[in-house]
């Protein structure tokens, strides 16, 4: 357990970018090497989300950054400088075969990601685009708090709804917890067996009636 006060909630700035990667890296398991191919697509699918987002603040203790969440307001300019790791990254990744075979799945999620969006006709202010809680410093209310965060931050902007997308390989039940509202899903390798993996768009509404 950690001492809650003791936890420092601020905003991401570019001196972060390398705990970043210390981050995202931990959740790749079994990898200590910066070749392996999940690991650069884990990277890869940050450095994306950053790319976009106009929101970044992260939980840290001491320096060690131990939670995140990356958010886009359809108003407001993205934050700077993650392109340039994001393409370098995907540099990386096309040096192997596996890493190539790595990035054209992701290719795959993002595109399930967009058709899902393109068959929906909500109106949406922003999205969520990343959340996640170190693996040893879950349940201890750190998610929540930066989900609190980003609700302000979209509040303030005259947001009605944002939406999110998730999948079965991630937490999608804390969404649910959080009256996150599951609108479409897609079951893959067939639409008809649900037990196939699934990916799921969610939305939020900040008005309610």
């Amino acid at each position: 357990m950690i001492i809650k006060n003791s936890v420092i909630f601020r905003n991401i700035v570019w001196k972060d970018y390398p705990a970043l990667e210390r981050f995202i890296d931990a959740f790749t398991v079994g990898s200590r090497t910066q070749k392996n191919p999940r690991q650069l697509l884990n990277r890869l699918s940050l450095y994306d989300s950053l790319s976009r987002a106009t929101y970044a603040r992260g939980a840290f203790l001491g320096s060690r950054l131990i939670g995140l969440i990356l958010g886009r307001c359809n108003t407001s300019l993205p934050h700077p400088g993650a392109s340039f790791f994001r393409f370098s990254t995907t540099v990386s990744l096309y040096k192997t075969a596996s890493g190539r075979e790595c990035y054209k799945t992701y290719r795959f999620f993002l595109q399930t990601d967009q058709r899902l969006l393109s068959a929906c006709q909500e109106d949406f202010q922003g999205e969520l685009l990343f959340m996640a809680v170190h693996p040893r410093f879950r349940r201890q209310g750190i998610g929540l708090t930066l989900l609190y965060c980003f609700h302000t931050y979209m509040l303030k902007r005259g947001a009605r709804q944002i939406f999110l997308f998730t999948d079965s390989g991630c937490a999608w039940g804390f969404y649910d917890r959080q009256r996150f509202d599951r609108i479409c899903a897609f079951y893959w390798p067939d639409t008809k067996h649900r037990s196939y993996f699934a990916f799921y768009l969610y939305k939020f509404s900040y008005i309610t009636g």
